[in-house]
């Protein structure tokens, strides 16, 4: 899969690229649809080839031009239920502000949200945490990652990469999200992105960013494995590779004694780690490009 970023008015728009069509991860701020399309075109593809319109959740620099991205290439939209509420009406929705200064510039901005009204909609596909998306033609699976919203999602390939929407941003450095309607969940889903042990890490604002970047923002909020641990943890993934576990099944589950898919030896327990679990990924290589952004990315 070949991954394609270009900035929507205020986020990023990610186009997924793979042998039987375009996955496009959130659709950007209104009227950005025809610049979305543009940018498939130029991969050579047709808006036909667009598969599915995947929004990591339902705010309006994220879902504003879905429907109009809709009508351009048929694709059905996903969202996860728990945001259909963000989507349902057509005012501006800021969550709280992750401190006092964010929180009045949210409140500012909201004033201003009747100039730019969301189109409304009601989701083609309800997103849900562990749904694969192989129907799609994409080699990935849902992760449920609320916080920033109750219907936050991210999406984890089977090569490595994982799409974080808003749920870790990388502007100035590696951070939470600006605003948040559930601050403790929001820590919980960051420790859950890092328990995927990514590749790499695709925002929903600013760069994408690597494992090595991931784990010096979430040493303060989750408790990491040691390095004995993480070659435990290597092993255990090699063996189930090797044994043919190629779904999206959980190999290793901290906090209670687990069995590997199609095994019955038990993994070793681990419920001092914070982290909930590590998932099995398949190390492919994925080329990132941007397109219409200087910036370059991992």
């Amino acid at each position: 899969m070949n991954v394609h970023t270009i900035f929507t008015g205020i986020a990023n728009t990610h186009l997924v690229e793979s042998e039987r069509g375009i996955v496009v991860i959130d659709a950007g701020m209104p009227r950005q649809a025809r610049r979305i399309v543009n940018a498939i075109r130029a991969l050579g593809h047709s808006p036909q080839d667009v598969r599915l319109i995947l929004l990591t959740h339902g705010h309006i620099d994220h879902a504003g031009s879905a429907v109009a991205l809709k009508r351009l290439t048929d694709a059905p939209i996903a969202l996860h239920r728990a945001d259909a509420r963000l989507t349902a009406t057509r005012d501006l929705k800021i969550p709280p502000g992750r401190n006092a200064r964010t929180d009045g510039v949210g409140r500012t901005i909201a004033k201003f949200g009747w100039a730019v009204p969301l189109e409304t909609f009601t989701p083609d596909v309800w997103l849900e945490d562990g749904q694969s998306l192989r129907d799609f033609g994409f080699a990935a699976r849902v992760v449920h990652t609320p916080g920033h919203t109750a219907g936050s999602i991210s999406v984890a390939l089977e090569d490595g990469a994982v799409f974080v929407g808003d749920a870790i941003l990388n502007l100035l450095h590696v951070s939470f999200p600006l605003f948040w309607e559930d601050a403790a969940a929001a820590r919980e889903s960051a420790c859950r992105i890092r328990s995927l042990q990514p590749r790499v890490c695709y925002s929903g604002h600013g760069r994408a960013f690597d494992l090595n970047a991931l784990d010096a923002f979430v040493a303060d909020h989750c408790r990491l494995p040691s390095r004995r641990n993480r070659s435990t943890i290597k092993s255990i993934r090699q063996n189930c590779l090797s044994i043919g576990a190629l779904d999206s099944s959980r190999c290793i589950s901290f906090g209670s004694k687990t069995l590997s898919p199609r095994s019955s030896s038990p993994l070793y327990r681990r419920s001092s780690l914070r982290c909930s679990s590590y998932d099995l990924s398949i190390s492919k290589n994925t080329s990132s490009r941007r397109l219409g952004d200087t910036s370059s990315s991992i």
